[in-house]
């Protein structure tokens, strides 16, 4: 027992000063944060045509979809965190600091996550307003979802506990985002 008590303490006292080290200069935060917000904003402002997807049947059907969120870091401080899935598979998991953006993966798990995020927001398209400002959500207890269409980018929020817990209509959307994540090996 004691053994185990000193490892364990030995394990702590060198994991939370490298913890609060890592990321932590503020010009390192800084880029990252601007790559970040540079991947985003390219996602949410780009265009079906020039990513080169396929028609869809109407201009308001979504043929992407950005989820927005925040992930809680006690260490480093919170983290911003937005997963992109487009209607050919393309997915993307941009990340305001930590790990470099992960995506365009050709992976057949990955692909088809993205795939399935995309049909179902074509469902929940029209309890969706449309929007011109792309916000980020104001905590970890917010979620905010932009559909991507032809006539624009509509966006909805809620909260995220009322999405795990199947309590607000936009569930679906945000277990299928979970899923694309999930193919990520990020949960």
């Amino acid at each position: 027992m004691k053994c185990a008590t000193v490892v364990a303490l030995l394990v702590v006292s060198i994991a939370i000063p490298w913890l609060s080290s890592c990321n932590t200069e503020p010009e390192v935060i800084d880029e990252q944060r601007d790559r970040y917000l540079g991947l985003r904003k390219r996602a949410l402002q780009g265009s079906r045509a020039k990513l080169g997807l396929p028609a869809t049947s109407d201009s308001t059907q979504p043929w992407g979809v950005v989820m927005d969120f925040v992930l809680p870091n006690r260490v480093t401080g919170d983290v911003s965190a937005s997963v992109v899935a487009l209607s050919d598979g393309s997915a993307a998991v941009y990340v305001s600091r930590g790990p470099d953006p992960e995506g365009l993966s050709p992976q057949e798990a990955i692909r088809k996550a993205a795939k399935r995020t995309v049909n179902v927001a074509s469902e929940l398209q029209p309890q969706m307003h449309k929007t011109t400002t792309y916000l980020l959500p104001r905590d970890e207890e917010e979620v905010i979802f932009y559909l991507l269409t032809d006539s624009g980018v509509y966006i909805a929020s809620a909260a995220k506990e009322d999405l795990k817990n199947n309590r607000h209509p936009l569930s679906k959307l945000w277990n299928a985002a979970s899923d694309l994540i999930s193919q990520f090996g990020w949960i």
